[in-house]
């Protein structure tokens, strides 16, 4: 690099020019050493089929029961089945695979090895006209027609458990849906239980008895009602008759009249008139005459035979023997009379007496049953609303359980199944080393090491080539240039020189290319 010099980019195209050898070699190499490496890489050859996912037929719509999985994550789980250890394991045996392999790697794992070379590709679209995604599936091998038949095993593979997965999701699905159905019938039958256990606790108290509550509580009510007012009548009652039993304690005068009695009771009427009468005479006799004086004696003995004639006769007497008047016996009578009637108004009393807390506590139940109802109203509609939701469960699993066995029946005939559009073929060409692409890659690689390389010695070169290089150098302007003056026998050798070496270039890069196509 010349110093103090500003570089145009004619200034770099006669550079590279200067160095196109430097920068020649390198792309030659390069491409050449590329070339001869993929030479030695051994073809390997791909195959693939076409898959079609054929949808579930008319029939299929009503298989509620499968459940319906995203076709990328079918395939992963199919994909996982198909190239387990086991199946790749078997298959390669089966099929001869690896066997340079496992003679270099005796302690590797031919499944691994083996899904590096299987490809999965799931295509949107409908290929040839056909409804449905389609997906591809390839196998990598050095041997073309191997990699055609294992290709077509795999396809084999995904079909078959692509058929396996959905019958066993579809019995699967079923025997979920009973497991299910079998807990939601366990729970309804014991939230029916609970419910009726409910309904008979509480039975009394429910919505439904509400208006006989009201009803009896109002009836209730009004017997109490009566009852009171016929206890308070009562009492009423029985004040009356306390006054007239006081009244009818006082005796009878002698003499008083007493009221007209039945045919029955003449006779000793009688003579308890005439022993009044004649009690009445001694009296008068006692206060005019003396005791010996005969009409006293007489009269004596007149009320003596009279009480000796009521005695027999049964007529009442007193306490102390003395023949009771008319008057009195009807006194003593009324006065039984009324007290036989007290006794049994408090008779009737005490009975009304002790229903009426009988009555209030009816009264109290029966309110107490219509407090509590709003309560066990709302109770009870949270347990049927349970109930409804349960039962609405419950019926939607029977549906699905239903679904779920035409499902398990129609799955094999009738289900989304895999189908083989485009049989794998034995290919042609081999799918990698892509050699050219390794010759571009090399050329590449050249191109930039010769550009290095030729900036490198570009920028250490400080040789001054034109005036220009002298004056931006030594800042001292040029009078005259001498050229370089070649012989005929140096332009001839360079000539052969160069003829040699385009001729081994194009030797070389013929060969390569002829051996690699």
């Amino acid at each position: 690099m010349v110093p103090g010099k500003s570089y145009k980019p004619e200034d770099l195209l006669r550079a590279a020019w200067r160095r196109r050898v430097m920068i020649a070699v390198p792309i030659i190499l390069s491409a050449i050493g590329a070339a001869m490496w993929s030479v030695t890489q051994p073809n390997e050859y791909r195959s693939e089929t076409t898959l079609l996912v054929v949808p579930p037929s008319g029939a299929g719509s009503i298989m509620a029961g499968t459940e319906v999985v995203p076709l990328e994550d079918r395939l992963y789980t199919i994909r996982q089945q198909v190239v387990s250890h086991a199946r790749l394991v078997e298959l390669a045996e089966s099929a001869g695979l690896y066997q340079d392999w496992r003679k270099a790697h005796p302690t590797g794992d031919v499944a691994d090895r083996m899904r590096r070379d299987v490809n999965i590709e799931i295509v949107k679209g409908n290929p040839r006209r056909v409804d449905g995604n389609f997906f591809k599936i390839s196998f990598v091998s050095t041997n073309p027609q191997t990699a055609a038949m294992v290709t077509n095993r795999l396809a084999d593979l995904f079909v078959r458990e692509n058929a396996v997965d959905r019958e066993n999701a579809a019995k699967t699905t079923a025997a979920f849906i009973e497991t299910q159905l079998t807990e939601a019938r366990a729970k309804l039958e014991e939230h029916e239980s609970k419910i009726e256990a409910y309904r008979e606790r509480y039975a009394p108290e429910m919505p439904s008895t509400m208006a006989s509550n009201m009803e009896a509580l109002r009836r209730t009510e009004t017997q109490l009602q009566n009852l009171e007012s016929a206890l308070s009548a009562d009492r009423g009652q029985r004040l009356s008759l306390e006054s007239m039993i006081a009244a009818a304690q006082v005796p009878v005068a002698p003499g008083a009249a007493a009221a007209p009695r039945r045919s029955s009771d003449l006779s000793s009427a009688s003579i308890g008139a005439q022993l009044d009468a004649a009690k009445s005479d001694l009296k008068a006799f006692e206060l005019q005459l003396t005791a010996e004086h005969p009409d006293v004696i007489r009269a004596r003995r007149r009320i003596q035979e009279l009480e000796e004639r009521a005695r027999a006769e049964g007529v009442p007497q007193s306490a102390d023997g003395l023949v009771l008047s008319p008057a009195e016996i009807e006194r003593r009578e009324r006065l039984q009379q009324l007290r036989a009637q007290l006794t049994g108004l408090d008779q009737q009393i005490a009975d009304k007496e002790r229903n009426v807390p009988r009555l209030r506590q009816t009264m109290a139940m029966y309110q107490a049953r219509l407090d509590a109802t709003p309560r066990h109203e709302a109770e009870f509609t949270a347990l049927t609303r349970d109930h409804a939701t349960l039962q609405s469960v419950y019926q939607k699993l029977l549906t699905s359980r239903e679904s779920a066995g035409i499902a398990t029946k129609l799955e094999a005939e009738q289900s989304e199944r895999f189908k083989v559009i485009e049989p794998a073929k034995v290919p042609t060409s081999p799918f990698r080393p892509d050699r050219q692409q390794w010759v571009l890659l090399g050329a590449l690689f050249g191109l930039g090491l010769g550009v290095g390389l030729a900036t490198l010695f570009e920028y250490l070169d400080s040789s001054l080539r034109t005036d220009v290089d002298v004056h931006a150098a030594l800042g001292m302007p040029v009078l005259a240039m001498i050229p370089v003056m070649h012989t005929t026998g140096e332009l001839t050798g360079r000539r052969t020189v160069r003829a040699a070496a385009s001729a081994l270039f194009v030797t070389l890069m013929v060969s390569a290319l002829a051996y690699m196509w």
